[in-house]
């Protein structure tokens, strides 16, 4: 997980999406990407956090992110589908309301296109490229025709500019040295700010503090390492935990489970 800010890996292709269906207890912090991506809570529930609002996203509910959207997910006891797309220019800061129900009169069809996607995808079949893309050119015509997004206007689209801005310059510093110890002084000052206007800016963009997001941003590293088989004790030491014990802590704190029975499920 490259960049949880500006998320450069994890990419739809422009001839193929992103699609990932084994997302277990799925956290993310908060990010953005130029892709539209769509979540779906297969079990139990998750929270995502846009525009600084929390949505409750319950059973079978899905969501649709639009690109630039800054967002993030939390989670325990989930198992979500995350898709992302491939956008054209014309959806770039497109609003719409991305919440759909099980309810939603427009609900049966995404649910199609989530599904068709999925069968394809694990099954791939010859031609399988082909369905998924059918698939999903549809997911766009529906978003167009069904959800009616609207424009943003040119005050927030010059605010969420200067907010990409922001996470992009955080992004660059976290990646170079999230393994080491950081104090908020030397990370407000890599980026031109002060620290107490830093500390503000940080909460009023992720709605979490600076010290926090450190830690959620060393444990997806972390959650990486494991599912690639690094061992437990190499992963904590390699994401800036100073021992095994805080490591240790703190992921059972936000994932409620062990790294030790983390490994066990993803290896089911």
């Amino acid at each position: 997980m490259q960049n949880l800010y500006y998320e450069e890996i994890h990419k739809a292709e422009r001839d193929y999406p992103y699609i990932q269906l084994q997302n277990i207890n799925f956290s993310y912090v908060a990010h953005y990407h130029k892709e539209i991506e769509l979540i779906y809570v297969v079990s139990g529930e998750a929270v995502i956090n846009i525009g600084g609002n929390d949505v409750i996203l319950k059973e079978k509910d899905i969501y649709i992110v639009m690109p630039g959207e800054i967002h993030s997910i939390s989670g325990t006891h989930n198992v979500i589908y995350i898709m992302k797309f491939y956008a054209d220019h014309e959806f770039v800061f497109l609003k719409i309301n991305g919440h759909i129900t099980t309810n939603e009169k427009h609900y049966d069809v995404f649910k199609s296109i989530i599904d068709n996607i999925a069968v394809e995808d694990t099954a791939k079949k010859p031609g399988y490229k082909y369905a998924v893309n059918m698939h999903a050119n549809r997911l766009m015509l529906e978003i167009i025709r069904t959800l009616d997004p609207v424009r943003i206007s040119e005050h927030l689209r010059e605010e969420g500019m200067k907010k990409m801005e922001f996470l992009n310059a955080v992004n660059k510093y976290l990646e170079e040295n999230y393994s080491n110890d950081i104090s908020v002084e030397s990370f407000a000052s890599s980026v031109g700010y002060s620290k107490y206007y830093f500390a503000h800016m940080f909460k009023d963009i992720t709605r979490q503090s600076c010290a926090e997001f450190i830690t959620c941003f060393r444990l997806e590293k972390a959650k990486e390492l494991i599912m690639n088989g690094a061992a437990i004790t190499e992963t904590a030491y390699a994401c800036g935990f100073n021992n095994l014990r805080s490591f240790n802590r703190s992921f059972k704190k936000y994932y409620e489970i062990t790294p030790r029975e983390f490994r066990s499920k993803v290896e089911l």
